[in-house]
């Protein structure tokens, strides 16, 4: 608990006070150029099989952790890249999100072109749009095999969720995320308005694990509580670690994504929506170095506050 309260105080007052001394646009601004910086160093080092991390994994990842991350930190970028018609910069970010063979960044990408279309006014748009999505993603999961197999596993893995009980070939990614939502079900239920901050990783490995059947194969590989610290999704740790209350707050971000959405100007509050809604399905630690930048810029251009230099520089609703 402590640990998760000490690590939210110090990146939340950290970014609070760097975010002062900008406007929203400047501050953006930097990001997206960052952004587009580091797809563009790790071209050369894909193609080339160049491993700028620690991590063995040969898929794009430029120089972060894993490609999944790298997905969610850039994503934002290439959605404001893509609201602003800079094509060039967007088609950058787009390839290096595609060479990354994640599952986060190719459902990451399908949403940069439904959302903006998902109202009443261009409802024709979206039901073109989205059989062509489906039909892109219908070639990625028949094409590549790392996606077929962990969309097929995810599928036939869900009844998982009643009993806990897995199969013996199910991938890696499928069991992270669906035995922490078993976890956060079975927690919910005995505990509805949550087991504290910081207590599903105690929940999980004290009280419900034993009730699972995991893989033989993640015990021999010393996998067998992968992502238990996290939940593998904001939303199930939300959901595991305040019951209710993280429900509702879950819904309550919703909302003011969809609402940002109604907004044409409201392009960078847009673009954090992406990457909130990604956050909430995988990756549940409350502070990865970005989350906080992300969350106060959209928080405080929704409150219209003085936090940033020039006020008359937000975009308000």
């Amino acid at each position: 608990m402590l640990s998760q309260i000490f690590g939210i105080a110090i990146s939340c007052t950290y970014f609070y006070n760097v975010l002062k001394l900008f406007t929203k646009e400047e501050v953006y601004d930097i990001y997206t150029k960052y952004s587009l910086f580091t797809a563009i160093i790790g071209f050369p080092a894909f193609f080339l099989g160049i491993n700028l991390n620690v991590n063995p994994d040969p898929r794009f990842s430029s120089f972060l952790t894993e490609p999944a991350h790298y997905a969610l930190l850039v994503l934002p970028a290439c959605y404001y890249f893509f609201k602003r018609k800079q094509y060039t910069s967007f088609f950058t970010i787009f390839l290096s999100l595609i060479l990354t063979e994640s599952s986060i960044a190719y459902i990451g990408c399908a949403l940069i072109f439904i959302l903006p279309n998902i109202n009443l006014k261009r409802i024709k748009y979206a039901v073109g749009v989205i059989p062509f999505v489906i039909a892109v993603f219908y070639w990625v999961y028949s094409n590549n095999e790392k996606v077929k197999m962990r969309f097929d596993d995810t599928y036939n893995s869900l009844k998982v969720l009643d009993t806990g009980k897995f199969d013996e070939t199910t991938n890696i990614s499928t069991y992270a995320l669906l035995s922490n939502f078993y976890i956060a079900k079975e927690n919910f239920i005995e505990h509805p308005l949550g087991s504290g901050i910081g207590s599903h990783y105690y929940m999980y490995h004290d009280r419900y694990k034993k009730l699972m059947r995991t893989p033989n194969y993640l015990y021999r590989l010393e996998l067998d509580d992968i992502n238990s610290k996290d939940a593998a999704s904001l939303f199930v740790r939300l959901l595991s670690e305040f019951g209710i209350i993280g429900l509702l707050v879950t819904i309550f971000v919703i909302y003011l994504i969809t609402k940002s959405f109604k907004d044409k100007s409201l392009i960078v509050e847009q673009s954090i929506g992406v990457y909130i809604l990604l956050k909430l399905f995988r990756d549940g630690h409350y502070f990865p170095p970005e989350l906080f930048f992300f969350l106060i810029i959209f928080y405080f251009s929704y409150s219209k506050s003085l936090l940033f230099k020039n006020e008359e520089n937000l975009s308000h609703i």
